[in-house]
């Protein structure tokens, strides 16, 4: 059983080992190929490649909406403000209205 086990490890760090390294340097060499390509690609058209990766697209995005909706962000805020100052001026004066109504009917009582 200890035999077996031995013999495991050892196919299995025989087999991984070279399978890692061939892949390690499989991506180095493609790596290398696209880098030389992009420079051919730049000396040939006189540009460089000036490619976003995805996190700077994203971040360019979120800030040039977020630069867009800052103005309809303060009007609603202030139409907010204006909603709440409107709604508490209109409670008070339902309060003012209501408690008038209550001493006219009062009136009308005592006068029938």
């Amino acid at each position: 059983m200890e035999h077996l086990t031995e013999l495991f490890i050892i196919l299995g760090t025989a087999v991984v080992m070279p399978i890692t390294i061939v892949t390690m340097s499989l991506r180095h060499k493609r790596y290398k190929l696209e880098l030389e390509h992009r420079e051919r690609m730049e000396l040939k058209t006189g540009m460089s490649d000036n490619s976003l990766t995805s996190a700077e697209l994203k971040d360019i995005i979120r800030q040039t909406v977020e630069e867009a909706t800052l103005p309809l962000q303060n009007k609603v805020a202030d139409l907010e403000g204006e909603l709440r100052l409107l709604k508490s001026t209109t409670a008070i004066a339902s309060s003012a209205t209501e408690s008038d109504m209550e001493k006219s009917v009062g009136k009308a009582k005592v006068q029938a």
